[in-house]
């Protein structure tokens, strides 16, 4: 009996064992199957990104922005203002400079051209008064002689009253002649002095004009 009782005690201690075995190999064979679940699911649900990932994207985004806008206000203080200057402006510039130039060149070649008007005139009116003045030298004398002539004749009294007249007459004309070229003389000063007079303006007034142009042109 007492056997048959210690065989059942060991028999139902041994199934409790196996029971708790069982249990545990149970238990822990969920656990397994869980984790691997778990893992799957890991594996299959997509990381999410990291904040220093995001913001580093951020960054990237931002600075590629900013150069963006660098980059288009460079064109637009930069580029665009050269082009039109190199296309238009520039152009527009050198072909008013062109033009200031060659009327420059046509006003000096005009000035150019009326001194040597003026001065041509200028010889020709000099050489005019040089031989009105040998003339009058001339004439004078001829008179002078003439003079000597008469008072010889005068002293000597021996001239007829007719050869006398003659010389008197001749005297005149000759007086007549001085004064005529005298005057003649006169008006060639007085018509010298015009021309350079005028000369003197129009140098004048071409050199207001070139500097106004030149005064014009720096402005610009």
């Amino acid at each position: 009996m007492a056997r048959r009782r210690n065989r059942k005690k060991k028999k139902s201690i041994d199934t409790a064992k196996e029971e708790k075995i069982s249990v545990e190999k149970s238990t822990k064979e969920k656990e397994i199957a869980l984790k691997k679940e778990v893992k799957k699911e890991e594996l299959s649900t997509p990381k999410p990104e990291s904040l220093v990932d995001k913001n580093i994207t951020k960054k990237d985004s931002s600075s590629s922005l900013l150069n963006n806008i660098v980059g288009v206000i460079f064109i637009v203080i930069f580029i665009i203002p050269l082009v039109y200057f190199f296309t238009k402006i520039k152009p527009d510039y050198e072909h008013k400079i062109d033009n200031l130039i060659q009327k420059s060149n046509i006003e000096q070649k005009k000035l150019k051209n009326l001194e040597i008007a003026k001065k041509e005139l200028e010889d020709k009116l000099t050489n005019e008064i040089k031989k009105e003045k040998a003339s009058t030298e001339i004439l004078n004398k001829k008179i002078k002689r003439l003079e000597e002539t008469n008072k010889k004749i005068l002293e000597k009294t021996i001239l007829s009253s007719s050869k006398f007249d003659e010389v008197v007459k001749q005297k005149e004309e000759l007086a007549q002649k001085l004064k005529m070229s005298e005057e003649k003389l006169d008006k060639l000063n007085k018509k010298l002095f015009f021309v350079v007079k005028q000369g003197v303006l129009l140098e004048k007034k071409l050199a207001d004009k070139e500097k106004a142009t030149k005064d014009n042109n720096s402005s610009k």
